[in-house]
């Protein structure tokens, strides 16, 4: 068995049972007094105790709240694309797979509903290799899937209502791979999906009837590797291929080639300022060779700066970008690469829009393939060898309902979903000025509700829903010093 002590502990403990206590008097007669047993055991504890508290400080310091951490249940899982459900966003979704010892990868499809720390696995995935999932943001069950290969039966797009039970297959028999499946952010029915090597296809029902969409000219070969819509305007998608970034401004209907060099292995992802649908980040896969890395746009596409301060031909293996809806110019990538060190691969961030780059990898073992990230909560996820989640964004604490005294309360709006009106609750102790505001998905202000002091008491505020898209929103109770969330959705 390992010894569990300090290197070279156990000769101080022999060392220290042999000592002695020597003392002097005034008259300088000295004398020499070797520690009993009961005097030996009381100082080893001692010992014992210190070195216990010190190894508990070095543990706090070294798993700090601001680094990532592996979510249970997915130690060796290969994570390939995350996605929240955002009605409830303590459910999130997983795609991805194991390699067993004889190199055969075994897709799997996972749960967490407790905001991404423990996860559990859907068996019957459909999938052989994995690409992308998003959940219906009306309902949680209702999800899609691209799974992806290279033979004639893998490169498929698949559709189930009750949370993976049962699955139907919407389209496949394509020989290429179109990781694609994308929700628009505005019109939260409207879901698109790439099918084959390039062709694009949409539904308005939440996937009940598809449409083609006019496919961007693409050379050869026409990879699909991601299609972005514009949160801001959903008439601005941004398609990016292998051979190059096309940009539409009217749905797909019509589209034109961007001036961005797709180097030697394309253009992986494109993510659009959640304000701004000028400002535009694209990530050139490059393997290290040039050009590759980040390029920023700010006249929507038609110009491109290189962005690569901070970040070597290591980190220019581009997989996911992603921008804070809460703070636009603090900017996120991950790289996906074998190559480098901890602080060469993983995940970067920039607080500048671009400007500069610096590693945000502490916990991480190394590259991540997709990001994700949580506007309620602050918390920002990465798929990886393992889902693994970082705290360290969070600027303040959404408090839960359940976990609140039952003398202030806020309660789930009735009816939800609603569709005109729906009436919201909510319970004081004392009196307080009361700030009840609705917020949109992205965090941004649509209608304050409420300002005014309130004495204690229960009270019921009407919320009108007719001038507002449907989607998911969330309305947020100030009353003094506390804080409470509530999410509502409207279905027109």
């Amino acid at each position: 068995m390992e010894n569990p002590l300090p290197a070279g502990f156990s000769s101080y403990l022999s060392r220290l049972r042999d000592a002695a206590l020597h003392y002097c008097t005034a008259g300088g007669n000295c004398n020499e007094k070797k520690f009993t047993n009961l005097s030996y055991i009381i100082l080893l504890v001692f010992v014992l105790t210190f070195l216990s508290y010190a190894q508990d400080i070095n543990l706090k310091n070294t798993n700090v709240a601001d680094g990532w951490r592996l979510a249970k249940g997915t130690e060796g899982f290969a994570a390939a694309d995350i996605d929240i459900y955002y009605s409830d966003p303590d459910t999130m979704y997983a795609i991805g797979g194991w390699t067993n010892g004889d190199t055969t990868f075994h897709s799997g499809f996972l749960i967490s509903t407790d905001r991404g720390e423990n996860w559990e696995v859907i068996r019957n995935c459909p999938a052989t290799d994995v690409g992308a999932v998003r959940v219906d943001p009306f309902d949680s069950k209702r999800i899609y899937v691209s799974v992806y290969g290279f033979d004639d039966e893998s490169n498929d797009i698949w559709m189930t209502k009750d949370g993976g039970v049962t699955w139907t297959r919407l389209f496949g028999g394509r020989s290429y791979p179109a990781a694609v499946v994308e929700i628009d952010p505005v019109d939260l029915q409207t879901v698109y999906v790439g099918v084959g090597p390039a062709f694009i296809r949409r539904s308005t029902d939440r996937g009940e009837t598809w449409e083609s969409i006019i496919t961007p000219p693409a050379p050869y070969p026409p990879f699909l590797n991601a299609l972005t819509i514009a949160p801001s305007n959903d008439s601005i998608l941004y398609a990016a291929y292998v051979t190059g970034l096309f940009k539409s401004t009217d749905k797909g209907t019509s589209w034109i080639k961007l001036p961005l060099d797709a180097g030697h292995w394309g253009i992986s992802c494109v993510v659009v300022d959640p304000h701004d649908a000028n400002i535009v980040y694209a990530g050139v896969f490059s393997r290290g060779l040039p050009p590759g890395g980040v390029f920023k746009s700010t006249d929507g596409g038609l110009t491109w700066e290189e962005k690569n301060n901070g970040l070597d031909s290591t980190n220019w293996d581009i997989s996911s970008l992603l921008v804070n809806p809460k703070e636009a110019s603090s900017v996120f990538l991950g790289t996906y690469t074998t190559k480098g060190t901890d602080d060469t691969v993983g995940v970067f961030r920039t607080t500048t829009g671009g400007n500069a780059w610096i590693p945000f990898n502490y916990g991480l073992p190394g590259g991540v393939y997709k990001l994700a990230f949580d506007n309620v909560y602050n918390r920002l996820y990465g798929a990886a060898l393992g889902i693994y989640f970082n705290d360290s964004l969070v600027t303040s604490v959404h408090n839960s309902p359940s976990s609140e005294p039952e003398t202030f309360s806020l309660f789930q709006n009735y009816p939800n979903p609603f569709n005109g009106t729906t009436t919201i609750t909510y319970e004081l102790s004392e009196r307080a000025f009361v700030d009840l505001s609705l917020y949109d998905v992205l965090g941004r202000k649509v209608r304050t509700l409420l300002e005014d002091s309130k004495n204690p008491g229960t009270y019921k505020v009407t919320m009108e829903g007719g001038d507002l898209p449907s989607g998911i929103y969330f309305y947020r109770l100030t009353a003094g010093t506390n804080v409470l969330v509530r999410k509502a959705v409207l279905i027109k």
